[in-house]
């Protein structure tokens, strides 16, 4: 098994209680101490929760951040997930940026 950067809303999934993602989860932390996610997620989930006003949600989400890994952005990322832009809008296919600053 590989280690994978958590998506969005794969995490959102998580805290909304989806069996199979919190099997998969499981079966994951059976391999790796810890569930990665970017800091372009960590963003988005507190800042979905803070425009909610959801505190309790807030806190469980520090939580689970505070015993996982939240990785930050380097200029080498940046500058790939540029490049990507870049391709992708010329051939017509851009998407979202903090998607590719995500992948």
């Amino acid at each position: 098994m590989k280690r994978v950067l958590i998506d969005t809303d794969i995490i959102s999934y998580y805290f909304k209680g989806d069996s199979d993602v919190i099997t998969n989860f499981e079966n994951y932390l059976n391999h790796f101490d810890v569930i990665e996610i970017s800091l372009i997620t960590y963003y988005e989930i507190l800042s979905g929760l803070l425009s909610k006003n959801a505190l309790k949600q807030l806190g469980v989400f520090e939580d689970f951040v505070s015993g996982n890994m939240v990785l930050p952005l380097s200029e080498k990322s940046v500058k790939i997930s540029a490049e990507l832009y870049s391709t992708l809008r010329i051939s017509g296919n851009a998407i979202d940026d903090i998607d590719l600053l995500i992948a």
